[in-house]
């Protein structure tokens, strides 16, 4: 991308003047490069931080100073880009900041799951979280058995195999984070609904002959939905 002037890069990132002096001041755009005292050109690495903390914003519904935390550690060099794309998971996750305090035993089922699955079992945001998500299951009754972590971890690893790719090719850390960003809180939800759709095909298969029986030998008895109700008696006595 040819460095452009500030008007021709609002006309590009489809952000008004206004809003990109404000993250200029705000420090979520690093300054461009100075031409004179008054102007300044700006060039793709500008083009992309617009656009991650666009969709950060519209898409996610991420406050200011989350993305401005985030974007913080994306100009710092000494921040390693694994520390930068657990803070746009977190980010997406709707939670804390990844570096911040989350206590949580180490839980004997999230164990045996990363020696399983061949997971490094290091110290991580996401092992805690995941720790503490299965802890809270459990005070609401909620059973977290082997067999059930096994599944989900397995449909989980063949996603995470996928995203990893598409973060690979990410040719800055602004795009790797909002791939990150974008991708968790986009695939979370597809999961999401494919998991609800997989229980209501199930439900239905289970309980629709149940019911259909249960019309069977109730023939007056109707059940919406699945059995129309009997027909009104056109020639009613009395």
């Amino acid at each position: 991308m040819i460095p452009v002037r500030m008007k021709e890069l609002a006309v590009r990132s489809g952000t008004s003047t206004a809003t990109i002096k404000f993250y200029l001041r705000e420090g979520l755009l690093p300054p461009g490069r100075r031409v004179n005292a008054t102007l300044a050109e700006y060039d793709e690495s500008h083009l992309r931080r617009l656009e991650l903390v666009a969709t950060l914003r519209t898409v996610l519904g991420a406050p200011l100073d989350r993305i401005k935390a985030l974007t913080d550690r994306i100009d710092d060099p000494e921040v390693a880009l694994l520390q930068i794309l657990a803070d746009a998971q977190s980010l997406a996750l709707g939670q804390e900041a990844a570096d911040a305090t989350l206590q949580a035993d180490e839980e004997p089922v999230v164990t045996d799951v990363f020696a399983e699955r061949g997971w490094p079992d290091v110290p991580s945001w996401a092992r805690t979280a995941l720790d503490a998500q299965v802890a809270q299951m459990r005070e609401l009754g909620i059973a977290v058995d082997a067999r059930t972590m096994s599944t989900y971890a397995e449909a989980a690893d063949r996603a995470a195999a996928l995203d990893i790719g598409v973060v690979q090719s990410a040719g800055s850390r602004d795009e790797a984070a909002l791939v990150v960003a974008v991708g968790v809180h986009s695939y979370s939800q597809l999961l999401l609904g494919l998991l609800a759709v997989a229980q209501t095909s199930r439900s239905i298969k289970e309980f629709a002959d149940r019911d259909e029986r249960a019309v069977d030998r109730s023939p007056h008895r109707a059940i919406p939905g699945i059995h129309p109700p009997p027909p009104e008696n056109p020639h009613p006595t009395g």
